[in-house]
């Protein structure tokens, strides 16, 4: 899993993903800038609604 947050600001929108296959073998540290495409799921269970975001491609920017 990997925490993701937007560009502009100590407050800005943050994301829990999850990362499969050979993307979860990737290490990223704090602070690296990241471009990522997301996919969001939601399904309900017993009258509860969950979402999954899964990171579908990650690219490191910069150096």
């Amino acid at each position: 899993n990997i925490v993701l947050q937007e560009m502009g600001g100590k407050y800005e929108n943050q994301y829990a993903a999850a990362m499969l296959g050979n993307m979860a073998q990737c290490k990223y540290a704090q602070g690296e800038l990241v471009a990522v495409t997301l996919r969001f799921t939601t399904r309900e269970y017993n009258g509860q609604v969950y979402q999954d975001i899964l990171v579908t491609d990650i690219e490191k920017l910069g150096k």
